[in-house]
């Protein structure tokens, strides 16, 4: 596989530590902002994006409905990873075409999981 997986996520913590997981399984490109994902896309395609949703400037929602604007962009599978999991968001994520919600903390075997269905589907 040569298509990286973007790690999206204002928090450099939470990058290195989802990098971490990734790393040993796949090629990872860590993005520490909504902003940065966009101007990435025009140059790199990957498989899969792991987007936090609360972010300053471009929150995920916001990088998500550019994702599914494009035609080019909007097959990418995207899965929301968020502190807090309110009723309200998950139902506008899903309706907006993210894969999954997974709330940080996350279980790496489990993120691991999801991803390895994901990328042989």
């Amino acid at each position: 596989m040569d298509k990286p997986i973007f790690v999206v996520d204002d928090s450099i913590t939470h990058l290195t530590l989802t990098a971490g997981i990734l790393k040993e399984h796949y090629p990872v490109m860590t993005i520490p902002s909504g902003e940065k994902a966009i101007a990435l896309l025009e140059k790199v395609k990957p498989c899969l994006i792991l987007l936090d949703i609360e972010m300053p400037g471009m929150d995920g929602f916001d990088v998500l409905k550019h994702l599914k604007s494009s035609e080019e962009l909007r097959t990418i599978p995207v899965i929301f990873l968020t502190a807090s999991i309110v009723p309200e968001m998950e139902k506008r994520a899903l309706e907006m075409g993210v894969i999954d919600i997974m709330k940080k903390p996350f279980d790496p075997p489990a993120l691991l999981d999801q991803i390895s269905r994901l990328i042989k589907a």
